[in-house]
C-alpha cells in the first residue's frame, strides 16, 4: 500500500472517531509529512484524493477543512422548516460544499470556460449518448448526434 493511501486511511479514521470535526482545520501538510515520514508532495496527493471524494476542501493560503455532510442534517432534524418565505432557510443550504464544487469545475474547465464550444454540443456528452442509445438498440454515428438548447 502506498504512503498516500496510508494518509487517506488515517484521515478517514480520525474523522470516524470524531477527532476531526466540521469547521476544524485538517492536519497540516508539514505535520502529516513528519508523522508518516514522507514528502510534502505525498501528503498533497492524499489531500487531492480526499478532495476528489468531496471529503475535504481547501481554502487557498489557509489549509484543508472537513466537508460538512452529516452536521447539517443532525442539527436540523427536529427543527420546523418554514416554507412561507418561498425560499429555504439559509442555515440548511450547503454553501461551502457548493463553493467547493464550483471551484473544482473552474479548475477543471479553466482552459475552455470562456470559449465557445462546438456547435454540435459537448463531445464527451455526445459519446456518452451514443453508448446510451446503443443499449436501447438505437445505432448511429457521432456525427448524427446534435445537442441544442432551447
Amino acid at each position: 500500500m502506498s504512503k498516500y493511501n496510508d494518509i487517506v486511511d488515517y484521515i478517514h479514521y480520525e474523522i470516524e472517531n470524531g477527532n476531526i470535526l466540521h469547521g476544524q482545520k485538517m492536519p497540516t501538510i508539514r505535520d502529516l509529512s513528519e508523522k508518516f515520514n514522507c514528502s510534502k508532495q505525498t501528503v498533497v496527493h492524499a489531500y487531492e484524493k480526499l478532495q476528489l471524494e468531496h471529503i475535504v476542501y481547501s481554502i487557498p493560503q489557509s489549509g484543508y477543512y472537513l466537508v460538512d455532510k452529516k452536521e447539517i442534517h443532525k442539527n436540523n432534524l427536529n427543527k420546523i422548516i418554514d416554507f412561507s418565505a418561498g425560499s429555504p432557510d439559509e442555515s440548511i443550504l450547503p454553501y461551502e460544499e457548493f463553493q467547493h464544487c464550483l471551484n473544482q469545475a473552474i479548475e477543471i474547465y479553466k482552459a475552455t470556460l470562456f470559449n465557445y464550444s462546438s456547435p454540435k454540443g459537448l463531445t464527451g456528452l455526445i459519446k456518452t449518448l451514443k453508448t446510451y442509445f446503443e443499449d436501447y438498440q438505437i445505432f448511429c454515428t457521432l456525427e448524427d448526434i446534435y445537442i441544442t438548447s432551447g
